[in-house]
């Protein structure tokens, strides 16, 4: 979920024990009984995403290399009218 103040989305995760509190509002200065049974949380992705990433390497390379030898047969073409 993406919070209204925050600028990307975070993960929560409901609190086991929690309270409610008489606390005084950051947005309007009013005291109120305020509090969420929510925490934030962490997730780490790097090695899920060096492990994908490794792993798509190989198709990403021959993808590039298809298309960088299409647009240059392309260019050619255009710019000096060979044929390959």
């Amino acid at each position: 979920m993406q919070p209204v103040n925050a600028s990307r989305e975070l993960i929560f995760e409901r609190k086991d024990n929690w309270q409610h509190r008489y606390q005084q509002s950051k947005r309007s200065g009013r005291w109120m009984w305020m509090g969420l049974p929510l925490e934030k949380k962490t997730v780490r992705i790097d090695r899920e995403a060096e492990t994908s990433l490794a792993k798509i390497s190989p198709l990403l390379v021959n993808r590039f290399t298809e298309l960088l030898h299409q647009e240059l047969n392309y260019a050619f073409k255009i710019a000096f009218n060979i044929e390959p």
